[in-house]
């Protein structure tokens, strides 16, 4: 079960999903870090965390203008002479915030989608499904 509402966190959500684990981080916990893994889990935390950053300023604007809104949406405005520039300035701000929260969100979705780079240079060789070769020196006891 994933423990992120999708309608708050957006972007741990999203990790959960794809790769069953409660903390984006815990991605390059495991992982020296320069190995390619520790980099790439890194790359998917932070995606994440962008996601879910920008999904609460996102909201947060979007509350402030509802609030802002509902006086007009009652008929109760009479008394709000001088209020010019409500939307101008809110209208876009949401905007922005709305692109940004979508383009943040697809760098995240490309960044689940990326195979590991084992396995991407795996591929590449043609050695999907057989083990690594063993390094030099690899013989049984080597370095050990």
């Amino acid at each position: 079960m994933n423990p992120h509402d999708m309608a708050k966190r957006p972007g741990a959500h999203l990790v959960a999903e794809k790769f069953g684990v409660e903390d984006p981080w815990a991605l390059s916990d495991d992982h020296p870090p320069r190995d390619p893994l520790h980099l790439v889990g890194r790359m998917v935390a932070e995606a994440a965390r962008d996601v879910d950053e920008l999904h609460g300023e996102l909201t947060r604007a979007a509350q402030s203008a509802i609030e802002l809104l509902e006086p007009i949406g009652r008929g109760d405005h009479a008394d709000m002479r001088g209020w010019y520039g409500i939307l101008p300035t809110t209208g876009p701000q949401i905007e922005l915030l709305v692109a940004r929260r979508g383009a943040a969100y697809e760098q995240l979705t490309r960044a689940v989608s990326v195979p590991p780079p084992s396995a991407r240079v795996r591929r590449r060789a043609g050695l999907e499904g057989t083990a690594p070769e063993p390094g030099p020196g690899a013989g049984a006891g080597a370095g050990r």
